[in-house]
C-alpha cells in the first residue's frame, strides 16, 4: 500500500480538480498527495534553463542590482526569460481557473516557475514579508476572482509534519 502524504499531513481540504507539470517529479509528488485523477499540463513546467538545465544551482548567476530574478540570463543559452516563465504560468493557471465548474484546484509545479508566478501577484518587498519559507513542497495558497489571483498564505509542510507527530 502506498502512503499518501495528504493523509499523513492532515490536509483535510478537498479539491475539485488536480493538475501537474509534465515533469515526472511533479506528477510523482501529486500522486503522493492524492488518489484523485489529474491532468498534466506543459504550461506548469519548471523554468527552462537552456544549457544550464540539470546543472548545479551554484552555476546560476547572481541577480543584477535591483532585480529579483535571473531576468533574461538563460535566453542566451536557449532557455526562458523570467517574464516568459511568469506569463506562461499565469496564462496556464488562469486558463485552469476559467474552466466551467471550478472551485478548489490543486496544482503541483516547480520552485522557479512558482516563484515567478508569485512575483506576478506580489511585490518583492511583500514576498519578503509574507513568504518567509519558500522551499520544496511548500504550499502557496491563492484565490482567483474576476481574472485576478490573490495570495493568501504559504503553508510550511515541514511544520505540518512536525505538529502532526509524523515527522
Amino acid at each position: 500500500m502506498r502512503l499518501r502524504w495528504g493523509i499523513i499531513l492532515g490536509i483535510k481540504e478537498f479539491f475539485d480538480f488536480a493538475y501537474s507539470s509534465t515533469h515526472e517529479r511533479a506528477s510523482d509528488t501529486l500522486e503522493c498527495i492524492t488518489l484523485m485523477p489529474y491532468e498534466r499540463m506543459e504550461g506548469l513546467k519548471e523554468w527552462n534553463f537552456g544549457r544550464f538545465e540539470g546543472q548545479s544551482e551554484e552555476l546560476n548567476p547572481p541577480h543584477k542590482p535591483g532585480e529579483t530574478s535571473y531576468g533574461d540570463f538563460f535566453v542566451q543559452y536557449g532557455g526562458e526569460s523570467s517574464k516568459e516563465v511568469q506569463e506562461r504560468m499565469n496564462d496556464c493557471l488562469s486558463q485552469i481557473m476559467e474552466r466551467e465548474g471550478y472551485g478548489r484546484v490543486l496544482v503541483v509545479s516547480h520552485g522557479g516557475a512558482c516563484y515567478m508566478f508569485l512575483q506576478k501577484w506580489l511585490s518583492f518587498p511583500e514576498i519578503k514579508k509574507r513568504v518567509t519559507d519558500f522551499h520544496n513542497c511548500c504550499i502557496l495558497k491563492f484565490t482567483y476572482i474576476d481574472g485576478k489571483f490573490e495570495f493568501i498564505e504559504v503553508v510550511n509542510v515541514k511544520e505540518l509534519v512536525s505538529t502532526s507527530g509524523n515527522g
